[in-house]
């Protein structure tokens, strides 16, 4: 958890992280066995927005895929969904992003699924998504939903 708050701290604390191979480890962690771990990675990993070695590691197909994966996995892990949709809201301001998230396969499905789910914290954060898509003028609903 602590690693959470530093990695969010300021700019000189996400370069260490990013110089010490730190968004591996945390991409690693979020797949652990224990449900806090993988919260607390992927906070620590929405933290890490705007940091430009961040952003790059989320325009990877692999790597957004993985994103949406746990942002519809929210009956299973409230709290790390919370996190990761958080984290692409925050992060879709970036043209590259917007784009990578947009060519996802699963988009429409998570978009859809968080706005049925009744959880007014995932359903506020894919809002937030879906207007930083428009902002970038991401044509995806049309075709998806």
């Amino acid at each position: 958890m602590s690693l959470t708050n530093l990695a969010g701290f300021d700019d000189e604390t996400k370069n260490r992280v990013v110089a010490q191979g730190g968004i591996h480890v945390l991409s690693y962690a979020m797949f652990s066995d224990h449900e806090m771990v993988r919260q607390a990675a992927t906070e620590a990993m929405c933290n890490m927005v705007p940091h430009p070695e961040f952003m790059q590691y989320l325009t990877k197909e692999e790597n957004i895929r993985v994103w949406v994966a746990f942002s519809m996995d929210y009956e299973i892990n409230f709290g790390c969904a919370r996190a990761a949709i958080g984290g692409l809201a925050m992060a879709v301001p970036d043209p590259e992003v917007a784009n990578a998230l947009v060519k996802s396969q699963k988009i429409g499905e998570m978009v859809c699924t968080l706005l049925e789910c009744g959880q007014l914290q995932l359903m506020h954060r894919s809002l937030a998504l879906i207007v930083g898509l428009i902002e970038h003028s991401c044509f995806w609903c049309g075709t998806i939903l």
